[in-house]
């Protein structure tokens, strides 16, 4: 697994989806960015476009992008033509949208106070709110897999919703942790979260097979805050505040543990793998 740089990225990148050769980036500061990543050892900005208040993640879905943009909600571009987004459509949610996570025909937000919204749009040129999960606390973070979204709350709980029918969509389960949740990760029956606050810093795997009986099986602790995770090939890797990038064995999950810690000498915001391919983004000092 080779590790690859976006560049240099003058102002505060948030998130990183990569698809096709590129990369979009979610700035919470510039809006978006395109970035050709063919070959991944010269990658090269192709456009820069701004939103309309701060591009918080990005979610990339068939020729679609979807971006959580806090205050505007959800905003849908068009990326057919290689390189390049088009504004197609957007939508306005109750709250702050922090986190988006597209899923068979429906976008589901993590909207801050408003909790889960879940956006049907199908077609996203009409997209609309067509139902909502009210959740306590701070609605960051959101991972759908199957019937059930997986919401992480930021005092201090992680939220199981079924979404068997997402107009009308409820809680199942709830566990509670002692500190924040952080980010959320789905995983052949298992969940992954990260937390931070008020307890040691740690990632924990969660038995969710099945979501109503939920429980810990194992426990990690980590350097510093995870910013983000993502899985491939068995492997976990989280992009850590102090600049280390940690790499987790979770196969099997119930007996992760760590193999490696590359330190990026700055602080990671966002990991995303492809192919034999890591690409983070690193904030400047």
């Amino acid at each position: 697994m080779l590790l690859a740089q976006l560049g240099c990225l003058e102002t505060m990148p948030n998130d990183v989806y990569v698809s096709d050769g590129y990369a979009y980036v979610a700035d919470i500061y510039a809006g978006l960015m395109v970035i050709d990543i063919d070959p991944p050892e010269s990658p090269h900005v192709t456009g820069t476009f701004g939103s309309p208040v701060r591009a918080e993640d990005v979610y990339i879905s068939d020729d679609y992008m979807y971006v959580a943009d806090t205050d505007a909600g959800l905003l849908i571009y068009d990326i057919s033509e290689p390189g390049s987004a088009d504004f197609v459509y957007s939508v306005d949610t109750p709250d702050e949208a922090e986190e988006v996570f597209v899923s068979g025909g429906y976008a589901y937000v993590a909207d801050d106070r408003a909790g889960l919204q879940i956006i049907d749009i199908d077609p996203p040129e009409s997209a609309y709110i067509a139902g909502s999960v009210e959740i306590e606390g701070f609605t960051d973070n959101v991972y759908v897999s199957g019937d059930y979204a997986y919401v992480g709350v930021a005092f201090y709980k992680l939220v199981i919703v079924d979404i068997t029918q997402p107009e009308s969509a409820y809680i199942m389960n709830t566990l509670d942790f002692g500190g924040s949740v952080d980010h959320v990760f789905v995983h052949n029956g298992y969940a992954i979260i990260t937390e931070s606050s008020y307890v040691p810093l740690r990632m924990t795997v969660i038995d969710i097979d099945p979501p109503e009986s939920a429980h810990v099986v194992r426990s990690l602790p980590m350097p510093s805050k995870v910013y983000d995770i993502c899985i491939s090939g068995g492997y976990m890797c989280m992009a850590c505040d102090e600049g280390e990038l940690v790499i987790v064995d979770i196969d099997p999950p119930e007996l992760a543990y760590k193999v490696a810690l590359i330190d990026l000498e700055k602080p990671a915001k966002d990991v995303y793998v492809s192919g034999k391919y890591l690409y983070a983004l690193t904030l400047h000092n």
